[in-house]
């Protein structure tokens, strides 16, 4: 098959733009062809990314500008379009000019009415999480299921107090990670919330430090999350924040992968995740979770701690998602500690990359990209050629 995949770059250090390399290359080593469409790493110019892809450019900084995708595909002349970003932003008059496969996430109690009104163009549908292939197929949506994945040769367990070692970390200290994008507000990531737990914990644990892995300064109307650590009573060292350069620029995968063995714990209590990469890559490295009852967080805890919370509403897509309670995240945070005082956690460690294996690129690759793609080629090769912007 012809596959145009629009998403994120795939050098991008996004969460979409890793998963677009990782699954990208799996496509083209499964003997597709596979080109990129780029809202975002790439401006005004098409580039080859090897001998046999090349990436088009979006035609703005907006990751919602959709123009030149129906012209991305008419020039390679794609079979299938897949979407590796948000449905809701894609106009539905550019979607039914070719055939569109969204990669969908559901992070809503219920699928939201727009969401299954603009599906109805899709040719095929594929949803990341079991939860969101149940709530799809709730709403009359059959969807194929393909998981995030990680590169298990980086994510993979190391001795705590090796990777620590490197890092620079005490080995004396509870240290925890929070890993997420600051942007949005409400803060999808709920940093105000966690923030504000860690402050009392902190009191009762000041041999503690917490290491928020994001932009202290807000990205896309996200939290400035110095003004709240300002308004909390935190003694000096409690927190640590990269600078915005080396958040952005100097901080690689085997580096996260040091960070996530070097923690006690990482944080990822959300209001809502269409997945939550942090976690499978945490778990993968021996790192139990703290993480949301909620949607495919609930899935994704593996070895780890379920924050209590309660519905909270999703004004622009009109559903139900979820407000964790602080309280809770801090019981969390307490049951951390004292697994790893009296040694619990030493087998919650081993668990965690035991089971995150399941996300391996490798495994999905075999038990799930593999029979998409032959779904997906058997569909388009029952329904014959398409006059690709037929409708523009």
């Amino acid at each position: 098959m012809k596959i145009l995949w629009h998403s994120n770059a795939p050098w991008t250090k996004t969460g979409y733009g890793i998963q677009t390399s990782l699954i990208g290359n799996k496509i083209s080593s499964l003997g597709h062809e596979i080109h990129y469409s780029a809202n975002y790493g790439l401006q005004g110019v098409t580039v080859a990314l090897d001998d046999k892809s090349r990436i088009y450019p979006s035609l703005s900084s907006e990751q919602r500008d959709y123009f030149l995708l129906p012209y991305h595909a008419k020039n390679m002349e794609a079979d299938i379009v897949i979407t590796l970003y948000d449905v809701w932003t894609i106009p539905q008059q550019i979607t039914t000019s070719f055939r569109w496969v969204p990669m969908v996430p559901i992070q809503w109690e219920k699928t939201p009415e727009y969401v299954k009104y603009i599906l109805q163009g899709a040719f095929r549908v594929i949803a990341y999480s079991r939860f969101g292939v149940d709530k799809l197929r709730e709403s009359g949506i059959d969807a194929y299921y393909l998981p995030h994945c990680l590169d298990g040769k980086i994510y993979r367990y190391h001795e705590q107090k090796d990777a620590r070692d490197k890092l620079g970390i005490p080995n004396d200290i509870f240290f925890a990670v929070m890993v997420g994008m600051n942007k949005g507000f409400p803060s999808r990531k709920s940093f105000p919330e966690t923030l504000d737990a860690w402050s009392k914990f902190i009191v009762r644990h000041p041999d503690s430090r917490l290491h928020l892995h994001t932009s202290p300064r807000p990205i896309s109307n996200g939290v400035d999350i110095n003004a709240v650590i300002g308004s909390l009573d935190l003694p000096e060292g409690a927190i640590t924040i990269p600078d915005i350069y080396e958040y952005l620029n100097t901080i690689d995968s085997e580096k996260m992968a040091l960070l996530y063995s070097a923690a006690d714990v990482l944080l990822l209590p959300s209001r809502a995740e269409g997945f939550g990469v942090p976690l499978i890559e945490a778990q993968a490295c021996g790192c139990p979770v703290i993480t949301s009852d909620f949607g495919p967080m609930r899935e994704l805890c593996m070895s780890g701690w379920l924050v209590d919370g309660q519905r909270d509403w999703d004004q622009g897509l009109q559903q139900w998602q979820f407000l964790p309670f602080s309280h809770s995240i801090l019981s969390s945070l307490e049951q951390a500690y004292q697994g790893k005082v009296s040694g619990k956690n030493a087998q919650m460690r081993n668990h965690a990359s035991v089971m995150a294996k399941e996300y391996d690129v490798e495994v999905v690759t075999r038990e799930y990209l593999v029979p998409v793609l032959e779904s997906l080629e058997e569909a388009v090769g029952g329904v014959g050629s398409l006059d690709i912007l037929q409708e523009l």
